[in-house]
């Protein structure tokens, strides 16, 4: 798997699109809470934590539509 950030975001997309993709659980305007996983100071070649650009990626496609958002860690 490659983490560069456009091929993230069409493996997002694919993963999503039987779903009616992210559009069909987030309207315009909504407040997103992302969920990661920060368990402890890893690299991300580690894999402990969610990878910096899946974050990036999740978090980037909503705001680009104007939803406003907060991540948090897997323990709150």
């Amino acid at each position: 798997m490659s983490y560069e950030d456009h091929e993230v975001r069409k493996a997002i997309k694919a993963c999503l699109s039987p779903l009616g993709g992210l559009e069909s659980v987030v309207a315009d305007g909504d407040h997103v809470l992302v969920k990661l996983n920060l368990l402890s100071a890893k690299s991300p070649e580690a894999a402990v934590t969610t990878h910096p650009s899946i974050v990036k990626a999740i978090v980037t496609g909503p705001r680009a539509r104007g939803e406003t958002g907060a991540w948090g860690p897997s323990d709150r």
